[in-house]
């Protein structure tokens, strides 16, 4: 669905809240931190219960709400933005976006 790129470009406009994305960025680095550099290179299992763990403290739970929401919102918005594929989202859940849509990705690029 291209999350991991729709949550990277949402994050670099310039609309963007900085405080968000010094959190998200941060709760990136203290993940990757706890998990010794490792992360990325886990099995799906020790992903989950690396994730788990995390989520037992107050920012990783802060942290893994906010990352499932802008995960939403890159799964079910627009497919003009990047993802959303085939309006593969939209169709899992038998809804469709708003009209009118989009006819550009970003306003005032």
């Amino acid at each position: 669905m291209h999350a991991t790129q729709f949550l990277f470009e949402t994050m670099q406009h310039r609309s963007f809240d900085k405080d968000i994305k010094a959190f998200i960025l941060e709760g990136a680095k203290e993940l990757q931190k706890r998990e010794k550099g490792e992360f990325v290179s886990l099995s799906f299992e020790e992903k989950e219960k690396a994730l788990r763990e995390y989520e037992k403290t107050d920012y990783g739970r802060n942290w893994l709400s906010r990352i499932m929401t802008l995960s939403m919102e890159g799964l079910f918005c627009d497919p003009i933005y990047g993802t959303n594929i085939q309006e593969a989202g939209w169709k899992a859940l038998s809804s469709y976006g708003g009209f009118p849509r989009p006819k550009t990705r970003y306003i005032g690029l």
